[in-house]
């Protein structure tokens, strides 16, 4: 068996930014910034239980950071209500990568756990001094 190797190294797909509570600078920042070196669309879905206000904020912060990498679309789901390792996973078909925040929280961590043995494609985790990345199981 031999890979093509004309074709693409990395996984092709849009990267996914899984966004469970509040939005983070390290996850948007280095999702962002994949999206654009890859050359793809970013999906960023905001999930968990959160103020109004803050899904706002959320909404905005998300604007900013697409102003910053105008050369990368993006499309942004707001999933409230619902269990956001299950949205965040169901999401993941057909993405090239995940990324999420390093969680603050017990919550948080379970999320992430959950995402690392339910996501359909490569995840990382990105925190506020290291990035570690998971392969989707």
């Amino acid at each position: 068996m031999t890979r093509d190797v004309t074709g693409p190294a990395v996984p092709v797909g849009p990267v996914l930014l899984g966004v469970h509570g509040t939005a983070a600078e390290e996850a948007l920042r280095y999702a962002f910034a994949e999206a654009d070196h890859r050359g793809v669309e970013l999906i960023a879905v905001l999930t968990g239980a959160v103020p109004r206000e803050d899904s706002v904020r959320q909404c905005d912060l998300v604007q900013r950071w697409a102003e910053k990498y105008p050369e990368v679309p993006v499309t942004t789901t707001v999933r409230r209500g619902l269990d956001p390792a299950v949205v965040i996973a169901a999401a993941s078909h057909g993405c090239g990568l995940l990324v999420v925040q390093h969680p603050a929280d017990p919550a948080a961590a379970a999320v992430v756990d959950a995402l690392a043995h339910r996501a359909h494609c490569p995840l990382v985790v990105a925190g506020d001094t290291t990035v570690s990345s998971a392969a989707a199981v």
